[in-house]
């Protein structure tokens, strides 16, 4: 008995283990540019945990209270990002400001549709970390 239940605690072990693993997010905070690349991706794949990873709290509270994750906006479900262009508009120490201009390719009623947006997004540095502060969302 006392085999058996060692097994069963180390295979739960294991489990958690490999579950943590799966839904820890790997970003690289240290490099704005690539912040912005993981946030449009995030954004066109609907993966909201990359997305939450990206932005500070506020913005976290934010993004749920006015529905600015991209899927709930546009209501595209889950798509692709194709093409995407990112401009420094802004640039300081610790403040950033980039252009967003990108493209999601989704289906849509068995119709593979592409979609275009023109944004902006804020960055702001904490102790070595850029995270997005603000988010200008396109206003069609």
């Amino acid at each position: 008995m006392k085999l058996k239940l060692a097994y069963f605690f180390i295979l739960l072990s294991a489990f958690l283990l490999v579950d943590t693993a799966c839904t820890n997010v790997q970003v690289d905070l240290t490099n704005p540019e690539l912040v912005v690349q993981k946030f449009l991706e995030g954004q066109a794949t609907n993966n909201r945990k990359v997305v939450n990873a990206l932005l500070t709290d506020d913005l976290q509270k934010r993004f749920k209270e006015q529905k600015l994750y991209l899927n709930e906006r546009e209501g595209i479900g889950k798509g692709t990002l194709v093409e995407s262009k990112t401009l420094l508009a802004w640039d300081e120490e610790d403040k950033k400001v980039y252009q967003l201009n990108y493209s999601v390719q989704y289906k849509k009623d068995n119709e593979t549709k592409k979609k275009g947006f023109k944004e902006a997004v804020s960055l702001t540095q904490q102790d070595g970390k850029w995270y997005i502060d603000d988010y200008f969302p396109d206003k069609n």
